[in-house]
């Protein structure tokens, strides 16, 4: 496996630590009526996307640049349409938290998104 990638999966999982730490302290402290059920499980469909994108992304970077702005711009397409399902689905066995279903999915896109971008950046411009 690739150094960058190993790298990229520790600082994730860190990452990822961090931010269920974050929102269990908001949860029981400041928000704790918005707080439900699948809140916790919503973690595991960005960590193992966020790994997939950075894979392909990785390894699209390696070849010609014009790839790696069309595997980028798919990745991000079909990450929206993912989370898109997943916010639906949430919603569909939970109506009940209608807002915070769909703040949390929000908050963890973009959350996860700069990330994965930060990172990615900090990988190409070592390469060159």
């Amino acid at each position: 496996m690739d150094k960058r990638i190993k790298s990229f999966i520790s600082k994730l999982l860190i990452f990822t630590f961090v931010l269920i730490f974050l929102s269990g302290v908001i949860f029981v402290f400041l928000a704790e009526k918005y707080f439900f059920k699948g809140f916790p499980y919503l973690f595991i469909p960005f960590v193992f996307v966020s790994v997939l994108v950075h894979v392909i992304l990785i390894k699209a970077s390696k070849e010609r640049p014009a790839r790696f702005s069309r595997d980028f711009m798919i990745s991000v397409m079909l990450k929206l349409f993912l989370y898109s399902a997943i916010t639906a689905l949430y919603i569909y066995l939970d109506k009940t938290h209608l807002k915070p279903i769909i703040i949390s999915v929000m908050s963890m896109y973009f959350l996860y998104t700069f990330f994965e971008i930060r990172i990615l950046l900090s990988d190409l411009n070592k390469k060159e």
